[in-house]
């Protein structure tokens, strides 16, 4: 979190260890229905920060 001069900036990041074994890269297509794992985790970091706006926005 980081104040800026209209409110707060909030920075979300990750670490993601490459490339995945094999089997984790296919346990993890099997969990997310996905096999695109970067796209799937900037998609998950972008809705984790529009919901805290929103969230933020109504108090």
């Amino acid at each position: 979190m980081e104040p800026t001069a209209s409110g707060t900036r909030l920075t979300e990041s990750f670490d993601a260890d490459r490339p995945l074994g094999s089997v984790m890269t296919w346990i993890t297509e099997k969990w997310t229905g996905s096999n695109d794992r970067d796209a799937d985790l900037q998609r998950g970091m972008t809705t984790t920060l529009a919901r805290i706006k929103a969230a933020a926005e109504m108090a």
